[in-house]
């Protein structure tokens, strides 16, 4: 072994001008155009400008390429149809890119063994040695099993200072520990995969006060809808009161029956359960079709349904149709490749910020209520729970005519029933005799929420999109299982309906 000093001629030697191909792994090239048959001497240590900076050159290759493929994910490019590329083989493609992120795996492994050969050089040549089992740690290190082997665990008994030991084995250990995990990081950024994907976005201004978008009192001869909404097809339009009545029908005749005191909570794992919402059509040309999703009674406590801000949907469809518009008659440019591919989007869907009606309802027990009695058990609404008891309201208004017809009218109820919006009085059939009849009093609490307006995913052959309401702003889970859980602040208002 020799010590060179810097060389005085000023001439570089064979080792120090093939010192960059040795550097990144090259060196058969370097065996290749060497100009003297015979080996050179090994230096064991060489100080030279040259030597330095050709020294981290494999890590120069490792930044540039990893600068490279984070650029690319932070400004997330969207594909399109460009991934199928001249092969016209996605799969190939996907192919070809897990073979460049295993080579970027390797760039990153001789990255690190060049870390960990140069710590085990140092402590070899100016520290206090090394033992053994860590002599060839630069080749090893990569595979996990090295740090449970005789070698590796064996070392720890080396006779060395604690901070060169800190040292030696926190730069192996984290290595390794780098080396197993850049494998499937490789894979994640270089492999493009379906995802959402933000492609433009607008400011959306309604017209009129906050009381008027979203009113803390409703009542049916001052909304505006009367005449509309009194027709006798006034079901088939969402945006009447009694537009989700067919859809509610329609969901029980194909659902199973659930009885009083039947609680589907103790059997879930029994169940197979289809997603619990509701979509309403419509006809109204300019309305959009709502979904309404939440959960049923004996899923919950109590049954409960989040809605859609209408005019915030009517809105974000017209956006939709907009954008899918653009979208389509956008030309291929080299600078803006990307945006020229949206038209070969997968789903397509548009969310906005919005508050959204949340609803919740909860019934008595059948009452059998004769021709003389008025007094009706309605439950009590606590504001921050469900509910677990009733109160008994006299309702004046009470039809004592007999009927063979389900009728139902609205009540005002008191505050002695907590958190409610307004009643609900369900009439069954009269009996044969005439004397009496089941009724059932139903408690509603109605409140704007904070929370999204979203259409559904549509896919590439675009039609009009189905919107839902999401609340965002949600107390903690508990074992309710509802969806509605009102959090202790303003985000939670409720809402007044009076029967008109």
């Amino acid at each position: 072994m020799y010590l060179l000093k810097p060389n005085q001629s000023g001439k570089s030697t064979p080792y120090r001008r093939n010192h960059l191909l040795r550097s990144v792994g090259a060196e058969l090239l370097a065996l290749l155009f060497r100009s003297s048959p015979t080996e050179s001497p090994k230096p064991v240590v060489q100080t030279s400008p040259g030597v330095v900076l050709s020294g981290p050159a494999v890590h120069i290759l490792l930044i540039l390429a990893s600068i490279a493929i984070i650029a690319i994910n932070l400004k997330n490019i969207y594909c399109g149809r460009t991934l199928t590329g001249s092969i016209l083989d996605p799969a190939i493609n996907i192919a070809l890119l897990q073979v460049n992120a295993k080579i970027f795996e390797l760039l990153v492994i001789a990255s690190l063994t060049t870390i960990v050969a140069h710590r085990i050089r140092q402590e070899m040549l100016y520290g206090e040695g090394v033992p053994l089992g860590l002599v060839g740690g630069a080749f090893l290190f990569s595979s996990l099993s090295y740090f449970w082997s005789p070698d590796f665990c064996g070392s720890f008994q080396h006779r060395s200072s604690q901070r060169r030991k800190v040292r030696l084995y926190g730069t192996i250990i984290l290595c390794g520990f780098l080396a197993a995990s850049v494998g499937p990081s490789a894979a994640v950024l270089l492999i493009p995969r379906d995802q959402p994907f933000s492609a433009g976005g607008a400011a959306v201004y309604i017209r009129g006060s906050v009381e008027e978008v979203w009113p803390k009192q409703m009542d049916f001869s001052t909304s505006g809808i009367e005449p509309f909404c009194a027709l006798p097809n006034a079901t088939e339009y969402a945006m009447c009161p009694s537009g989700g009545c067919a859809a509610m029908v329609d969901y029980s005749k194909t659902r199973f029956l659930l009885n009083n005191y039947v609680d589907l909570q103790q059997n879930l794992s029994s169940f197979q359960f289809d997603p619990r919402s509701l979509s309403i059509q419509t006809t109204h040309q300019s309305m959009p079709n709502i979904i309404l999703s939440g959960n049923w009674r004996s899923y919950a406590c109590e049954t409960s349904m989040s809605g859609i801000h209408t005019a915030t949907a009517i809105f974000l469809s017209k956006l939709l149709d907009g954008w899918y518009m653009t979208a389509m008659s956008i030309p291929y440019r080299e600078l803006t490749s990307t945006i020229s591919q949206y038209k070969y989007f997968g789903v397509l869907s548009t969310t906005a910020n919005s508050w959204v009606p949340t609803v919740r309802v909860a019934c008595s027990d059948a009452q059998n209520i004769s021709a003389t009695n008025n007094l009706i058990q309605f439950p009590v609404m606590p504001e921050f729970g469900c509910w677990s008891s009733t109160n008994q309201f006299e309702y004046s208004m009470l039809s004592r005519t007999s009927s063979q017809n389900i009728r139902t009218s609205w009540v005002s109820l008191p505050k002695k029933f907590g958190a409610v919006s307004t009643g609900l009085v369900l009439e069954a059939p009269w009996t044969a005799n005439g004397e009496s009849r089941v009724i059932l009093g139903c408690s509603i609490d109605a409140r704007w929420t904070t929370g999204d307006v979203a259409s559904q995913d549509v896919g590439d052959s675009y039609v009009p999109s189905n919107f839902a309401g999401n609340p965002t702003n949600l107390a903690a889970t508990d074992d309710r299982h509802s969806e509605f859980r009102p959090k202790n602040d303003s985000s939670w208002i409720r809402i007044e309906l009076q029967p008109s």
